[in-house]
């Protein structure tokens, strides 16, 4: 009876090293297994031009002394930096962990046909094609004239939105930076100045906070498109200067929009009427 016992003991735990090694038999060998290689072993810094194309449009990045910008014709635009850094960030850590299929009869059936981006730098081109969602993280890609279709994911922004302008005004970087404002719209100027971290309003005390507000809604200041060929009044609706030296002007466009223009730069913002109306302080708006 107690041999009886015992073998039933030691074949209970046979059993349960047994069901722990087949279900541990993934792992092991997940660690065994060498990583897959990124498909692009180039350097972020490297790529010095970019073209996006989809069925409808066709975008041209091009770095010039370290700077992006969009060619549109024979015209160029400052381009969203951030965004194609993160964009060629992610590129560069695409792997063909998960491949769909090596068919290329079914690319079609996954959306691999116009959409694509291209990565160049002096001396490689790289083809990244991008076809429909095969979840709401993960697009089908291909890659190069492979026929591998696998899995890619943090490609969303190569997509959408297809502006890539960077729209952002930048009348405002740093509000540390900032010491003096004046604001002039209707007739009326209103002051505020900075002195040793206090701030006034027409040489009145002014509270910090709705500075604080004012300055980073000036930083934030975004348009809906850069024009080049805007009709504008003689007189500005509304005038900020900073520091004395930087400027943004501001234009009745119609009753929705404004156009901008910050700092005599050639650009013309398309700013709405909201965000422009909401600059217009007056001085109990920084005191009271």
């Amino acid at each position: 009876m107690r041999k009886n016992r015992r073998r039933l003991v030691i074949l209970t735990i046979v059993c349960v090293l047994f069901i722990l090694f087949l279900g541990s038999k993934e792992k092991v060998f997940n660690l065994v297994k060498p990583p897959t290689p990124t498909l692009i072993t180039a350097k972020a810094d490297s790529f010095n031009q970019i073209t996006i194309k989809t069925a409808t449009k066709t975008t041209n990045l091009v770095k010039k002394n370290g700077v992006w910008v969009v060619k549109q014709q024979n015209l160029e635009y400052p381009a969203d930096q951030a965004r194609i850094q993160q964009i060629i960030e992610n590129v560069l850590l695409l792997k063909k962990d998960e491949i769909v299929s090596s068919n290329k009869n079914r690319q079609l059936g996954l959306g691999i046909d116009q959409q694509k981006i291209e990565l160049k730098n002096n001396f490689q081109k790289f083809d990244l094609y991008i076809g429909k969602n095969a979840s709401s993280a993960q697009y089908y890609v291909r890659f190069n004239n492979e026929n591998d279709v696998f899995l890619g994911a943090g490609l969303d922004n190569i997509l959408y939105p297809d502006d890539f302008r960077d729209l952002q005004l930048h009348f405002v970087n740093d509000e540390n930076q900032v010491k003096a404002v004046v604001i002039n719209y209707d007739g009326s100027q209103l002051t505020l100045r900075k002195t040793n971290d206090q701030w006034t309003v027409n040489n009145k005390a002014a509270k910090t906070d709705r500075i604080d507000y004012f300055l980073n809604d000036l930083k934030t200041l975004k348009g809906s498109n850069i024009v080049t060929n805007a009709v504008i009044s003689d007189q500005p609706d509304l005038t900020i200067k900073i520091n004395n030296n930087g400027e943004l002007l501001a234009y009745i466009k119609d009753q929705d929009n404004y156009y901008v223009k910050v700092n005599k730069t050639n650009f013309t913002y398309e700013v709405a009427a909201a965000y422009i109306n909401a600059l217009k302080k007056t001085a109990p708006d920084f005191s009271e």
